[in-house]
């Protein structure tokens, strides 16, 4: 029988599902998806009785050509539950009809996988409560293992790279070399999780200005030399003469204020927020001056916990975003776009984080359980991101100067 090779961090066979147990229900505060296939065998479902539920609940989305969106599953209005979701948090679906009946999107979850040159790769997202347990709390650096895995299985591919093309883009061609080097930087540990993210974005920037003027065949020799130039602490004098720029975080945190009443960004996440802004001083009637001292005076919290007691937490977050959606290729224009993508997600990250810290010190757990909820309610929305990064692009604040501005505290 042929094999596959699967490419995976260390935490992916570790991770088991733990169904009524879990605090955050998959099945609760989002939209469900059901594919073709499993739409089309729920027609003729042979248990009578549960085909009338599934006739009630699951309707043909007629706004998706895709199969992967065939159908949906109705939720609670008010409670946004799956209406196959039990009193003891377990799924009706499996009960009744059998795992084998259940749709991708439910058997797959949290499960991600891409292909590259024909290597299956498994990662996991962080919006599922165990998944990110699994994954953040790790001091150890995440290592990837290769594998062999007999070709038994149909996986729903989220998105496949071939670098092997005759016509490529650079990004493409230099895929692994740039990948490769991103995780590096964010794993090295001689930095602080803020240098860290402004030596990828200075290389991320040098990359891209390389790719507009043609001369992409410089690439391997520009990774090389910020190898050296990082191992060799060249940009630590340079790292600390960026300036401290408190208005440009202001804009941002302005920005995360506007998560309280964004449509569709779910209730919980919403009261962490307010919680968070609390803390950072936004509260009606402050002025910027107010907020401003106010951040001053509560990041040193936040550095205590997340730079010298888990630093590795971040460290981790970035590593598996970078894996998972195959940074540099994740879909957006150019590779310093998919960088801005990573600062405005640090950057929200990072200011909750800051004004939770504002009461008291932040245990591990609740740092983990907010970047659980944060994964949720956002990474899987990019209705409101794309509203952020249209504003930095709008103000002209998506460059490299205004982004080391932005990450350094």
């Amino acid at each position: 029988m042929p094999k596959n090779i699967v490419l995976s961090p260390n935490y992916i066979d570790k991770f088991k599902c733990i169904g009524g147990e879990c605090l955050d229900s998959c099945c609760i505060g989002w939209k469900v998806d059901i594919d073709k296939r499993t739409y089309q065998n729920y027609r003729v479902c042979k248990n009578m009785q549960f085909r009338k539920k599934l006739y009630k609940f699951v309707k043909r989305n007629r706004k998706s050509n895709s199969n992967k969106e065939y159908a949906k599953i109705v939720m609670d209005i008010e409670s946004r539950r799956c209406p196959f979701l039990n009193k003891k948090n377990l799924c009706d679906v499996y009960i009744n009809i059998g795992e084998e009946s259940m749709s991708n999107t439910c058997t797959e979850y949290p499960r991600y996988y891409s292909k590259i040159n024909g290597v299956l790769e498994k990662s996991l997202t962080l919006s599922c409560p165990e998944a990110a347990r699994l994954i953040l709390d790790n001091q150890e650096l995440m290592n990837f293992n290769e594998s062999l895995e007999e070709n038994i299985k149909e996986y729903a591919i989220s998105r496949e790279i071939e670098t092997n093309k005759i016509k490529i883009h650079p990004l493409e061609k230099y895929f692994w070399e740039l990948r490769v080097i991103a995780i590096d930087i964010i794993q090295n540990r001689n930095y602080s999780m803020d240098e860290r993210i402004i030596l990828l974005g200075i290389l991320s920037d040098e990359i891209n200005k390389c790719i507009i003027d043609k001369e992409s065949n410089n690439i391997p020799n520009i990774i090389e030399k910020y190898v050296v130039r990082i191992n060799n602490n060249e940009y630590k004098e340079f790292l600390k003469q960026i300036p401290n720029n408190i208005d440009l975080k202001l804009k941002l945190i302005k920005g995360i204020e506007r998560l309280k009443v964004e449509k569709g960004v779910n209730a919980e996440f919403t009261n962490i927020i307010g919680k968070a802004l609390v803390g950072l001083g936004c509260i009606e009637g402050a002025t910027d001056e107010e907020i401003k001292t106010k951040y001053i005076s509560v990041k040193e919290n936040y550095n205590h916990v997340l730079e010298k007691k888990y630093n590795y937490i971040l460290e981790n977050y970035l590593v598996n975003h970078i894996f998972k959606n195959t940074f540099p290729l994740t879909g957006r224009k150019n590779i310093f776009e998919e960088y801005i993508l990573i600062c405005v997600y640090y950057s929200i990250i990072k200011f909750n984080l800051t004004g939770l810290s504002a009461e008291k010190e932040l245990t591990k757990e609740e740092i983990i359980t907010f970047i659980q909820k944060f994964s949720k309610a956002i990474e899987h929305d990019s209705t409101y991101i794309d509203i952020i990064e249209q504003s930095l692009k709008d103000d002209k604040l998506n460059t490299m100067a205004y982004m080391a501005i932005l990450i350094k505290d």
